[in-house]
């Protein structure tokens, strides 16, 4: 599938993630229902005024462009991560010691085994 394919195809996913139809997105963009299904079709690519109009409705511009989502991306952290961030951010030195020493033994049971599952 080329680029603009893609790309056209990427503007649907996120108009119906926003659970708009294409008469309401078009109307918030200032263009005609014609021009936005034009685009999702990929007979023409929207200018960056109209890129900047979805965004600020919450469409997000990274997956338009590259197709991944944010949790996709290894340097964003999942709920549960935040929260033990959060806990282990308050806790006393002592329990973050006992913490880092759990986690740092749990890593090489792991790596035990998968090593063992390897011989």
């Amino acid at each position: 599938m080329e680029n603009i394919s893609l790309f056209a195809n990427r503007l649907k996913v996120e108009r119906k993630k926003l659970g708009l139809t294409q008469s309401q997105l078009a109307e918030k963009c200032g263009i005609t229902r014609e021009m936005w299904g034009k685009y999702e079709r990929g007979q023409f690519l929207p200018n960056c005024e109209i890129i900047f109009s979805f965004c600020a409705l919450g469409a997000d511009v990274n997956f338009l462009f590259t197709g991944n989502r944010p949790s996709e991306n290894s340097n964003e952290l999942s709920k549960d991560e935040l929260e033990l961030l959060q806990n282990y951010r308050q806790s006393t030195d002592k329990s973050r010691e006992i913490i880092l020493t759990i986690a740092k033994t749990q890593e090489k049971k792991e790596v035990g085994i998968t090593a063992g599952e390897v011989a």
